[in-house]
């Protein structure tokens, strides 16, 4: 089956007011990822961690940095971690611990 052409996606990170945790990405290389930040004020920001960064053009991700670009085809699930950072600075406790989100393989249907 042809893989399906590459596209764009955008994420949310959830942040509740006490935990922070991140939509599921089905992905295959070439797409791009842009993580969006939902329930936090206008000074708080995310930074993403991804746990098999060689799946990407970068280890990390922080807000208002370019796109992430997949760059090979995933060969098995991933996770990435989420972190709040309010003006820049680690919001102490206000972070996923095993996992803020998953990265999934398309199959391309």
């Amino acid at each position: 089956m042809p893989q399906r052409p590459a596209k764009p996606h955008r994420p949310k990170v959830h942040y509740d007011g006490a935990n922070i945790t991140g939509d599921t990405v089905k992905v295959i290389a070439g797409d791009t990822i842009l993580f969006e930040l939902s329930g936090a004020g206008p000074a708080e920001t995310i930074l993403i961690t991804f746990a098999d960064p060689q799946f990407f053009s970068k280890a990390r991700f922080k807000s208002g940095d370019e796109t992430i670009d997949v760059t090979h085809n995933l060969t098995h699930p991933t996770t990435y971690h989420c972190q709040l950072l309010g003006h820049g600075v680690p919001v102490p406790g206000v972070e996923s611990h095993e996992q803020g989100g998953s990265i999934e393989p398309d199959s391309g249907a």
